[in-house]
């Protein structure tokens, strides 16, 4: 009797095990039957694949034996060919219109003329219309006219108020690596299906409450594992979308899963592409040509980083470097007569205010139209976080700062972002304007000034200080 409360917890111990082995048998049998099943759909889609491929022979598809670490591969896309991508445009054609010819009998049929429905649209999108179902039958006006409409996060919750859950069809994140995760809730939520496009290793969400007072809050309600996966001073809308997506590698950002990467690049020749590639995505991108080679540009030359030092004024910008691009835009000037299609960019808004600065007072004092060179200035000079999405011909990258500043270099070259942003605005040439003891020793500017021409630039010859003989035909490129 002694042994009897031991036989009988083991006997009990026995049967949970025995109902466990169970259950979990049950669950291997309906996970055999889903891969069973599993397997006949994918022979079934290969079979397709080969009759589809057997009518148009140009198209590839992945057999399960593609290197997809070719360049070849990695340039095409599966399931296109000429063909096939022209019978594509096609039915695209015919769908655009069917739906004018039904725009044109709906304007007939529904009489929209003078205060008909479409007088009422205006203030469907500003909001005008307070009764949910009116502002939504105008909506859907409206959609069958535009199918596509453009907004920022920052107007959803007004522009949109009347829409409820799943109101909207698709909704298109653009730039997603530069919104926090907050700011897309609204949309999100008012969203059937959403497809979200960006780059978490270009600029990064500006958040301007103090990072402490948000991570502290963040800390007390997630804890100390789980607050930076949603803080919106370390994650971004594109990083979750990352985060659940089943397709994706960490092969290009060590440590960090890349939701469907697109590893074609196709906007910048050398070296841009492949200072890009080294410092952000561990050189597993690919360029959209067989010969990325860069050409030199007429006036200026090859892409160089060019070595200028000198004292700071006031917080970052150095003079001396303001000067020399100034005499680089002039030099371009005088030789084509008319001003270039080039960015200035600079990590900091001091430096961008003061070439910006310098360039307006040297080429209006060399005998430049004032008119010309406020035109071309306007948005041709700001930091990184201005020219994020945009690209030109050349790019000046002026860094600024001194020895006695080095801490804001530094603070710039703490992650790739923002030198993988200003050289990739460029196509064909990049100009680092900015001292070689300050910055080319920094993490990814190393990388950039092994990369660019070291030989001392002589881009610029001595500008003589006289008024400028203008032809009467000079004007600005913008």
């Amino acid at each position: 009797m002694f042994f009897l409360p031991k036989f009988w917890k083991k006997r009990q111990l026995l049967s949970k095990m025995e109902e466990r082995v169970e259950l979990l048998s049950k669950e291997k049998m309906l996970m055999e039957r889903k891969v069973a099943n599993f397997r006949l759909e994918l022979e079934r889609e290969i079979q397709k694949c080969h009759e589809f491929q057997a009518k148009y022979t140009d198209v590839l598809f992945d057999d399960g034996e593609a290197d997809l670490e070719c360049a070849s591969i990695q340039r095409s896309a599966f399931a296109h060919g000429l063909e096939l991508n022209q019978k594509r445009a096609n039915v695209t054609s015919k769908a655009i219109a069917l739906h004018q010819a039904w725009i044109a009998a709906a304007y007939k049929h529904f009489n929209l003329g003078y205060k008909s429905v479409l007088f009422y649209l205006n203030k469907a999108l500003s909001n005008g219309i307070k009764n949910p179902k009116g502002s939504m039958a105008l909506w859907q006006w409206l959609f069958m006219f535009i199918p596509v409409v453009s907004s920022t996060f920052a107007s959803v919750s007004r522009q949109f108020s009347m829409f409820g859950k799943d109101d909207i069809g698709w909704l298109f994140i653009d730039e997603a690596g530069q919104a926090s995760p907050q700011q897309a809730v609204g949309a999100l939520y008012r969203s059937k299906r959403a497809v979200v496009v960006g780059d978490p290793l270009q600029i990064e969400p500006v958040f301007t409450i103090p990072p402490e007072f948000v991570d502290g809050f963040a800390k007390d309600i997630f804890g100390e594992e789980q607050w930076r996966v949603w803080s919106p001073t370390k994650t971004s809308v594109q990083k979750l979308a990352d985060r659940v997506n089943r397709y994706g590698t960490e092969m290009i950002a060590k440590g960090e899963w890349l939701g469907s990467p697109l590893r074609v690049h196709r906007r910048c020749y050398e070296p841009m592409f492949s200072i890009a590639n080294k410092i952000a995505y561990n050189e597993k991108m690919f360029h959209g040509n067989e010969s990325p080679e860069g050409q030199a540009h007429e006036i200026w030359g090859s892409s160089a980083w060019i070595d200028v030092s000198g004292e700071v004024e006031g917080k970052h910008y150095v003079p001396n470097q303001g000067v020399y691009i100034s005499k680089m835009i002039m030099k371009y000037f005088r030789e084509v007569h008319m001003l270039p299609d080039v960015y200035i960019i600079s990590p900091f808004r001091k430096v961008a205010h003061g070439v910006r600065e310098e360039l307006s007072s040297y080429l209006c004092n060399q005998g430049v139209p004032p008119k010309d060179v406020n035109k071309w200035i306007a948005g041709r000079i700001g930091t990184v976080h201005t020219f994020q999405g945009k690209e030109e011909k050349a790019v000046i990258f002026v860094l600024g700062a001194s020895e006695e500043t080095k801490g804001s270099a530094c603070w710039a070259s703490s992650k790739a972002n923002i030198l993988n942003v200003a050289v990739t605005r460029a196509k064909n040439q990049v100009y680092v304007v900015g001292s070689k003891k300050v910055w080319a020793g920094l993490s990814y500017f190393c990388e950039a000034s092994n990369l660019l021409s070291g030989e001392e630039c002589s881009i610029i010859e001595e500008v003589v200080h006289k008024p400028l003989d203008v032809p009467r035909f000079c004007h600005c490129v913008t």
